[in-house]
Parts: structure tokens; C-alpha cells; sequence
């Protein structure tokens, strides 16, 4: 996972990792403006894809790696699902508190590295998929008669 830093990019990441090392129950409505947009994948609720060496993935596997309690080899953790439904969370918060400061909306602050406060689909619990695809779709799925 080999990366050239964009000028710049290496202070603000150096800056970022001291941040969210020295504060680990940081909520969204205390992160400064520059960290959250940095932190922040452009335009990601237009276009939610992201480069897997990007400085926003390699900010999350440093959070994941300080405070998701996962030491399983940083290559294993960034091809799972788990990592996907976390990123693409992280990013939706991230989007979301930009959006509400620039709107001049309050939203309740969240502890953003609290990975485990998440709330995040069971993907292996068959109701909570169906629910999921019936938002998704915006389609209802029925179900059998018992």
C-alpha cells in the first residue's frame, strides 16, 4: 500500500495522527473544520468510491488501528466487509457534520473514534437485511405466512 503524499499532505497527516492520538473521545462538534475536511473524501456523497491508498483510508486504519481493537495484518482488515461498512460510516459522518456546520444545522455531537458505537447492519441477521434492501429500494419484501 505505497503512496506519494501530495504537498502538504504529509504535515496534515502527521498533524491528524497526533489529533486522534491525544484525543480519543474527541465528539464531531469539537474537530476543527481543517481535520474534518482533510479527513473527508471529496465529494463523497456524490461519488462514494475511494482509492485504497488514499490519506482519508490510511487516517481510518490509524483509527481502527488505535482504537478499533484489531490487530489482525492492515492488508487483512482493508479487504472486509467490516472495513467498508466502518469507512463508508466514518465518511457519512464526516459529510454529515460538514454539512450541518455549513447549513448552520446542530446535530448531536458523536465520539467519532467510539468504532464500536457504530451502528452497523448484521449482515448475517436475515430481518435486519431484509429492512436494509426494503430502505435501500425503497420496495417492500413479503413475507411468509406462518
Amino acid at each position: 500500500m505505497e503512496k506519494k503524499l501530495k504537498e502538504g499532505d504529509y504535515k496534515m497527516l502527521m498533524v491528524s495522527m497526533d489529533y486522534i492520538y491525544n484525543n480519543p473521545n474527541i465528539l464531531t462538534s469539537d474537530i476543527p473544520n481543517h481535520l474534518l475536511k482533510f479527513w473527508s473524501i471529496p465529494d463523497f456523497t456524490e461519488n462514494p468510491k475511494y482509492e485504497t491508498n488514499s490519506v482519508q483510508v490510511l487516517i481510518f486504519l490509524y483509527i481502527i488501528r488505535l482504537y478499533g481493537h484489531d490487530n489482525a495484518p492492515l492488508d487483512s482488515i482493508l479487504n472486509t466487509i467490516r472495513f467498508s461498512q466502518l469507512f463508508y460510516s466514518f465518511q457519512l459522518i464526516l459529510a454529515t457534520t460538514l454539512y450541518c456546520r455549513n447549513a448552520r444545522l446542530k446535530a448531536e455531537p458523536f465520539p467519532i473514534f467510539h468504532l464500536h458505537e457504530y451502528r452497523l447492519p448484521d449482515l448475517n441477521d436475515s430481518e435486519e437485511m431484509i429492512k436494509i434492501y426494503e430502505i435501500i429500494t425503497d420496495k417492500t419484501v413479503i413475507r411468509k405466512q406462518r
